[in-house]
């Protein structure tokens, strides 16, 4: 039952920084992409 509740409570923070990793990921890049391209 611990294990159940620390799940529930890790995944969603796990979630959550993926994104925004991802997000910074992207960003750079965009950015990068778009300094070849100019």
């Amino acid at each position: 039952m611990e294990m159940v509740v620390k799940m529930n409570i890790v995944i969603p923070i796990v979630n959550e920084f993926n994104k925004i990793t991802l997000d910074k990921l992207s960003i750079k890049l965009l950015i990068s992409s778009k300094k070849i391209l100019v």
